[in-house]
């Protein structure tokens, strides 16, 4: 599937649909960079399941959680539902409210005119932090995985006051009321070779000032981010999840941190960050914020031992999130420049994601 032969022909069909005036759009807008964002055929009316079976063979399942009010559910439907018969991605959404159950409102209807490419499913998760909510809903993904009877190729995270600004958009008044960015996003995930191959895991650059194009201008990979959107490729969940239990009144930024830990020492710089797009948090909400090195080890210690020992991230930076040094031009040179994965050290991260997975009750 990573012929040149194929990639060409994908290039090839890309560039016929593209009217006179968009290349020269993009010709202005990516001159310095050889990636391209998937074009997806329109497709208007609701397919047939004759459609749908000849399709789906080669779509990439993506699994997409998101967490937070209750109001923002509609926006995210209307994001996710991906009723396209050409798009690559089939898309399982879980909405995981905590202030008003979605199913309480009129709103849930929507997700009963869930189909085969879209899969809608609401959960109320009332007095949940943010890490609680998220494992509380990746739980949720395990049981999805077990009724299907098959894995997604990816599970994806967001925090629900997400906007994304990309080339196609760039001011943030444009972006709020278009879906381009998010389309391009899961179409450019699910779209084989469209991303660097031994990438753990597709972040965003974090940014909000309107028309300054603070996204990376190529493929670049990091070690550490911020996880407002984080989609992990499925075989590297169990060396990421669950993320770790708290104490009482410790900031929810540490479960991340400890994850900037795993990630130096298990699989290093090799969260992508997605070309030519960025995006940010419109909402400031309060919780416990703050960093400190003992209170990190701490949490690494009590969920980590006796599985592995990540006392080095004692004697290393770990903490502040990485920003890119070197961007490639072509996701073949990036993914040729993340190194190799400490996986032989790291495997007994297996045997604690397998002890959270057997402790989940399924139906």
């Amino acid at each position: 599937m990573n012929s040149p032969e194929n990639k060409a022909s994908y290039r090839g069909l890309k560039y016929a649909t593209l009217s006179f005036l968009s290349v020269l759009v993009v010709v202005l807008l990516r001159v310095t960079c050889i990636l391209q964002p998937v074009t997806i055929e329109e497709f208007t009316v609701t397919p047939s399941a004759s459609d749908i079976s000849q399709h789906n063979e080669n779509k990439k399942d993506i699994l997409f959680i998101v967490m937070g009010e209750r109001k923002n559910f509609k926006v995210w439907f209307q994001r996710l539902n991906i009723n396209k018969k050409n798009h690559p991605a089939r898309v399982t959404f879980i909405y995981g409210s905590y202030d008003e159950s979605v199913n309480a409102t009129e709103d849930n209807v929507i997700c009963e005119q869930s189909n085969e490419l879209f899969d809608c499913q609401t959960l109320f998760i009332p007095g949940t932090t943010w890490t609680q909510g998220r494992n509380r809903l990746a739980e949720e993904a395990l049981r999805k995985e077990k009724k299907r009877g098959m894995k997604y190729d990816y599970w994806g995270f967001a925090d629900d006051d997400v906007q994304l600004i990309c080339d196609e958009c760039i001011k943030l008044d444009l972006c709020s009321e278009s879906f381009k960015c998010w389309n391009r996003f899961f179409a450019t995930i699910a779209t084989e070779g469209a991303l660097p191959e031994n990438a753990s895991t597709v972040v965003l650059e974090k940014g909000w000032a309107v028309n300054n194009k603070k996204w990376p201008k190529g493929f670049t990979a990091v070690s550490t981010y911020d996880a407002f959107v984080t989609v992990i490729k499925r075989d590297t969940v169990p060396l990421l999840l669950p993320y770790s239990t708290l104490g009482n009144g410790v900031s929810e930024w540490v479960s991340q941190a400890v994850l900037f830990c795993v990630m130096k020492i298990c699989i290093p710089g090799s969260a992508v960050k997605f070309p030519f797009m960025y995006g940010g948090n419109l909402e400031h909400r309060v919780y416990e914020r703050g960093l400190k090195l003992p209170v990190v080890m701490d949490t690494i210690h009590e969920n980590y031992d006796p599985y592995v020992s990540f006392d080095e991230c004692s004697r290393i930076p770990f903490l502040a999130q990485e920003y890119y040094t070197h961007v490639f031009e072509t996701a073949e040179e990036c993914s040729a420049n993340i190194p190799t994965g400490n996986l032989d050290y790291c495997a007994p991260l297996l045997d604690r994601f397998t002890a959270w997975e057997e402790s989940i009750e399924y139906d």
